[in-house]
This record gives structure tokens, sequence and C-alpha cells, in this order.
């Protein structure tokens, strides 16, 4: 697999318009922001940032977040957002993190999980619970599979944007769905899951868990 400073960066040309995301995510976001503080965690790390909204919500409320993403151009925007003499945001492979073991009281991932082939998907959460204290908290923003006709008329909306990112992308997406959405995903990589919040006609979960045990390595 390429290393981060060698990959084609294909989040360029959406990294210029991530803005209008984060103004539709600004509850989910929140909401997460106060998921970590009512745990009283410091240490959160963000894998697959993006331009750095969520760590700039979790270090103003006080928690000491780094984020991590492959794309320079997110992180160029997300750093262009940091105060003179922080360093909150790292260019890095979320299947290979610089970090050492157990380095984090949290790990967040905002929208990382769908877009990656399964196998890519769970050897994220793999290589985040090596970086994760035993006991930490794990809390994953993503879509959820819709269970009423107005989620489903939702969900299929957002099934057009995610045709949109291109084939690779909207296959990762099809197979993340077929296999149970966030919901199938978190537990098939043995996360046990503490609380489900649905945001957005029901289309989005913001879910809580932990592993049971530190990774094995």
């Amino acid at each position: 697999m390429k290393r981060a400073d060698k990959a084609k960066d294909d989040y360029g040309t959406i990294s210029r318009v991530y803005h209008l995301v984060d103004v539709v995510l600004e509850g989910c976001r929140n909401g997460m922001t106060r998921a970590l503080q009512r745990r009283e965690l410091s240490r959160v790390l963000d894998v697959g940032c993006g331009t750095g909204t969520q760590v700039v919500k979790l270090r103003a409320a006080g928690l000491r977040a780094v984020g991590i993403d492959i794309s320079a151009a997110m992180l160029c925007r997300a750093r262009a957002r940091e105060r003179a003499g922080t360093s909150s945001f790292v260019l890095g492979d979320a299947l290979r993190l610089p970090f050492p073991d157990q380095a984090f009281d949290a790990l967040v991932f905002s929208f990382a999980l769908h877009e990656k082939p399964h196998p890519q998907r769970l050897a994220m959460l793999a290589e985040g619970r090596r970086v994760l204290n035993s006991g930490g908290l794990v809390v994953v923003l993503d879509y959820v599979r819709p269970n009423d006709r107005r989620a489903r008329l939702a969900a299929g909306f957002l099934a057009c944007i995610e045709r949109m990112a291109g084939r690779v992308h909207y296959r990762a997406f099809r197979d993340y769905m077929q296999r149970g959405a966030a919901d199938g995903v978190l537990t098939a990589a043995g996360l046990r899951l503490m609380s489900r919040t649905l945001w957005l006609q029901g289309t989005v979960g913001l879910f809580e868990g932990r592993w049971e045990t530190p990774s094995s390595g």
C-alpha cells in the first residue's frame, strides 16, 4: 500500500467544499464532543480527521485531541484553522499509525469506515485498538441501515451522493451497508457497543463502544 506522502490525493477536490458537509454534520459533531466530555477523557485521536472540524471542537472543549489523515489537501485546510504554535494534525496512514501502543484514551472515526473495503476497515480498527488504552473509548459516526420509510428516503438521497464520489467509493459503501452498516462492522471488529444515537432522519448513528481487552499486538 502506498505511503501517505506518496499516495495520490483523492480528496484534493472535495477538500474545497467539505465545509458544506460540516454544516450538515454540526449537530452530530457537537454530540460527539459531549460524549467524550461526559466520559472525562483527555487524549483523543481522530482517525481520518479530514479538514479538522472535530479536532478543533474537541480542543476547544479542553481535550488533547490529535487528528491524522492521509490527505495533504485536507490537512492543509485543517492546519489553517489552528492557532499559532499548536500542532494538532499529522499526515499519516490509518493502517500504520505513527503513535506508540496505548497512547490515547479515546478514538474517533467520523465517516472513515464506510468508504474503505471491508478488510481495510477492520485493519484500521485493529490499528486503532493498538494505540488505545486498555478500556479506552471508541466513538464512531457513520451510516446505519434505515428502519423506516423516512429514513429510507433520506438514505436513498445519501446513496446518490456516495455514487457521485466514484465507482470504487460507491462499491465500498454498498458493501458496508450490506454488512449491516456501522452496527455490523463494529460488532465484527469485536467492539462491545454501549450506546447508539441516531441523527439525520435515522440515517447516521453515533456509537460509543469498547474493546474488553487491549490489543494482542
